[in-house]
């Protein structure tokens, strides 16, 4: 790669293809991406953090400067938790101006989200052309593999997730500052570079995984044989630390960490390496998409000893391209691997350890080997045939991606997709659960709480979260004596939870059963003195 616009060879046209130009415009790259995800825009609030996050959140509802306070400097676990259970100042500073200020409903967060994503790829576009120049090679049919790898990332489904779901603020925020920083960092004058230091900072203020920037911005110079500004590294490199240190203790505070994904180093690595394989999948289009994903423990397993290998493989096949005097593919290999570190759950075990979201930055380097793959193939095909072939690569990515911004529309669809798509996490069928109720769908509700109820076996407290909704939903259906068989197994397996003893109590006494109805009412009033029921505590008519 180079600074400047590759010279053609002796007899190669020196015009380029309307393709060619069109793909360098960043405006156009934009205009692409809105109608892709046009079709999201009409989805309401997904029950899955949209609402208690954004919609329901009153304390991002006041308008009352105490709020900036809260988000800024209120480390306890309550203010944390109302926030997401992570210390994103910037995007919970944006989601406040959003909710208190401008009022923005549904489709106003939608488009936020959407612009902020059209103009973090726009920006992209234009660092790509900054570092990699207009055109590497002497084809007039297609931009640069760069140029053509941000259209790509850009249209990529992958990103659905974190564009057509209002709780991926903090993603499309994270990635358009990201963006900056790679153009700031770009530049020839060192005044404009040190500006990557503050979009660093507001990066790791969207999400914590932008503290791998100034690493990303070091794997890019290596790329470009580019003399390292250590100053501007050095400073990056330092407030990534430092957030890095803040989002791990605030983790720590609000409970943010699981157990490990295996109990010793061999099934931890393997268990990585699976994970790892799995999104090379969803970089290259074959591992289906879900919105949860089960993710299992793996030790000596053939899938996870393959992975290894794979991963060496690719290591030392990078190793040797680089001894030739052709860094890409290792530098490629580098940017996917240090991209995904924070949520690997090799450098902390995170509750969600596997989600299309996670892919946000290094996706890039699967989007470069295929438009590196592309470019090569194409170089010696007629110019017509190539453009063709340009034109409908990106037309399949984008129709990936608005199949799946349909899906993120409807969350029936979207809960039901995760459902068949996993085994053992009860989430999935939780959530579709939810959707179906509130489309009044309840036979199918009752189906969906029932097989959440089953993948946890009464373990955790999904189980009782999601008995309490089968249990007003029956109560609502008016099969009350179910009900109480429903109430008494959850008071049986969670005996101090006042709510389930509650509901239990209550729907004695509709049946009949007013002796074990006083009973329970005076146990829940001896036990629980504080509890008081509200409207979401009492089964009732739906």
């Amino acid at each position: 790669m180079n600074d400047g616009v590759a010279t053609p060879t002796a007899g190669a046209p020196r015009t380029t293809s309307s393709l060619a130009r069109g793909l360098t415009q960043p405006w156009l790259l934009a205009l692409v991406i809105v109608g892709v995800y046009a079709i999201s825009l009409g989805g309401g609030w997904l029950d899955y953090d949209d609402d208690w996050l954004v919609r329901d959140n009153e304390r991002l509802g006041l308008r009352d400067a105490s709020v900036l306070t809260s988000i800024a400097s209120d480390f306890g676990r309550d203010t944390r938790l109302v926030l997401g259970a992570e210390y994103l100042p910037l995007r919970d500073l944006v989601t406040w101006i959003g909710r208190a200020w401008l009022d923005l409903d549904v489709l106003g967060f939608r488009l936020l989200c959407l612009a902020i994503y059209a103009g973090a790829c726009a920006t992209l576009l234009v660092w790509s052309r900054r570092v990699a120049g207009p055109l590497e090679t002497t084809s007039t049919t297609h931009a640069s593999p760069l140029t053509f790898a941000i259209w790509l990332f850009a249209l990529h489904p992958v990103h659905v997730e974190s564009v057509a779901w209002i709780a991926g603020l903090k993603d499309v925020l994270a990635l358009l500052f990201v963006a900056l920083a790679l153009l700031a960092h770009a530049s020839e004058e060192r005044r404009v570079r040190w500006l990557a230091v503050l979009c660093v900072m507001l990066a790791c203020a969207s999400k914590s995984v932008a503290v791998v920037t100034p690493a990303l911005l070091v794997l890019i110079d290596l790329g470009r044989r580019r003399r390292l500004d250590r100053p501007v590294i050095a400073a990056t490199s330092a407030v990534a630390i430092a957030w890095a240190a803040l989002h791990a203790w605030v983790g720590s505070i609000v409970g943010m960490y699981a157990s490990p994904l295996g109990e010793g180093p061999i099934e931890r690595v393997g268990s990585v390496a699976v994970v790892f394989a799995r999104y090379v999948g969803l970089s290259f289009f074959v591992h289906p998409s879900s919105v949860v994903y089960d993710v299992e423990v793996h030790g000596l397993e053939a899938s996870s000893i393959a992975s290894v290998v794979a991963l060496v493989i690719a290591t030392g096949l990078g190793a040797l391209a680089w001894r030739r005097g052709e860094r890409a593919p290792l530098l490629a290999l580098g940017w996917f691997v240090v991209a995904l570190l924070p949520t690997s759950q090799l450098v902390a075990p995170l509750q969600n350890r596997m989600a299309d979201r996670y892919l946000l930055l290094a996706v890039l380097a699967p989007c470069l080997a295929l438009a590196v793959a592309l470019d090569l193939a194409l170089r010696r095909v007629r110019a017509d045939l190539a453009a063709l072939v340009v034109a409908a690569s990106l037309l399949i990515v984008s129709g990936l991606s608005a199949v799946r911004a349909a899906t993120f529309a409807d969350p029936i669809a979207l809960f039901l997709e995760a459902t068949q798509r996993t085994e053992h996490d009860s989430d999935p069928p939780s959530l579709l659960g939810h959707a179906l109720m509130a489309a009044q769908q309840y036979e199918d509700a009752e189906f969906a709480y029932r097989m959440a109820i089953a993948r946890d076996g009464f373990t955790t407290d999904h189980a009782r979260r999601d008995g309490n909704s089968l249990g007003q939903l029956l109560a609502g259906l008016g099969r009350s004596e179910e009900a109480v068989e429903l109430y008494a197994t959850l008071v049986a397996r969670y005996p101090d939870d006042p709510r389930v003893l509650h509901n239990l109590a209550v729907m004695e006494a509709r049946v009949g059963r007013t002796e074990d109805a006083a009973r329970h009412q005076a146990e829940l009033a001896h036990r629980f003195p504080d509890y008081r029921s509200g409207a979401p505590d009492r089964p009732g008519p739906l």
